[in-house]
């Protein structure tokens, strides 16, 4: 190929990428409105169901309205959850031993998460059998591991029918 032939294409190229993003911004900024519509549509959905104490509103024909709970995991000190994570493979060493292994250890490279069924399996595996509350009734009595953070959000979800 010729140096014209490779400028013209990564000129156009180049023509293109900002043509896209610029498309982009546009649909991004009209998804925003649309899905703070939707949020609206769900706020007033709560509403009535909390007034009412309907878990599920349908519409035969439309769709299905029904409250649902979402819950979420996550890592509010992360040097106590690795400290956690380590131990079974340093047994008998202290907290302070475990927090020097992270400091000289490469788990840099790892992510700030964690995995909310690991989370949930070691909640329920802590659950009192001879309790009279079901499972994961109340999540937020389980104990947790070291440095997470478990919280549970009640959402509107909507499905076609």
């Amino acid at each position: 190929m010729a140096n014209q032939e490779i400028s013209k294409l990564i000129s156009t190229y180049l023509k293109i990428k900002v043509a896209l993003e610029a498309k982009a911004k546009v649909f991004n900024g009209e998804k925003k409105v649309l899905e703070g519509q939707m949020d609206t549509i769900k706020t007033a959905l709560a509403k009535f169901a909390n007034s009412t104490g309907q878990d599920t509103m349908s519409v035969k024909g439309v769709g299905t309205a029904f409250r649902a709970k979402k819950d979420f995991v996550s890592v509010t000190d992360w040097e106590e959850l690795l400290c956690f994570c380590l131990a079974p493979i340093a047994p008998g060493a202290s907290q302070e031993e475990l927090a020097e292994m992270v400091e000289a250890s490469n788990l840099n490279y790892l992510k700030k998460g964690v995995m909310k069924d690991e989370v949930k399996g070691f909640m329920e595996a802590w659950n009192d059998e001879d309790s009279d509350l079901p499972d994961n009734e109340h999540p937020e009595r389980a104990p947790l591991p070291p440095g997470t953070k478990y919280d549970v959000e009640r959402v509107i979800n909507i499905r076609k029918a």
